[in-house]
C-alpha cells in the first residue's frame, strides 16, 4: 500500500519539525533566525506530506477521491481521521502564507502558530496508525 510509505515519510517529517521547534524553544542562541527558517521550511513540507498521505489513505483504504488539500481534509473528517476541520484549514492557510512572509513579525506569528499545530499533525499519524490493519 502506497499510503504506508507516505505514512513513514510523514512520521519522519513530523519528527524533524518537532526537533526544530524543540531547538527553537530551548536555546536558539545566535542561530534563532536560521532555526525559525528551518521550522517554517519543515512545516511547509510536513503540511504537503500530510495532505498527500490523506489522499493516498482515502483512495487505498476507503476508495474515496480527493484532489486538493481542502477536499482531502473534508473527506478525512467524514471518515473520522480528523475532528477539527477548521484547525486543519488554518494549517493550510498558514502553509500558503508562509511562502509570502517578508518581515520578522510575520515570521514570529507563523512560528507560534506552527507550534499549536503539532497535536493536529500527530492526530493524523496516530489515527492512521491505529486504524490500519497492516501497522
Amino acid at each position: 500500500m502506497k499510503y504506508l510509505n507516505w505514512r513513514e515519510d510523514y512520521k519522519k517529517a513530523l519528527q524533524t519539525l518537532k526537533n526544530s521547534l524543540d531547538k527553537l524553544w530551548q536555546d536558539p542562541g545566535e542561530y534563532e533566525e536560521f532555526i525559525k527558517d528551518s521550522v517554517i521550511q519543515r512545516f511547509e513540507y510536513t503540511t504537503e506530506l500530510m495532505w498527500k498521505l490523506l489522499k493516498a489513505y482515502l483512495d487505498e483504504v476507503h476508495w474515496l477521491e480527493c484532489y486538493s488539500p481542502k477536499s482531502c481534509l473534508k473527506t478525512a473528517q467524514q471518515v473520522w481521521v480528523i475532528d477539527n476541520l477548521e484547525k486543519y484549514f488554518e494549517m493550510i492557510y498558514c502553509r500558503n502564507l508562509s511562502s509570502h512572509i517578508y518581515n520578522e513579525n510575520q515570521v514570529n506569528e507563523i512560528v507560534s502558530q506552527i507550534d499549536s499545530f503539532i497535536p493536529y499533525f500527530q492526530q493524523i499519524y496516530d489515527n492512521l496508525t491505529t486504524s490500519n490493519p497492516n501497522n
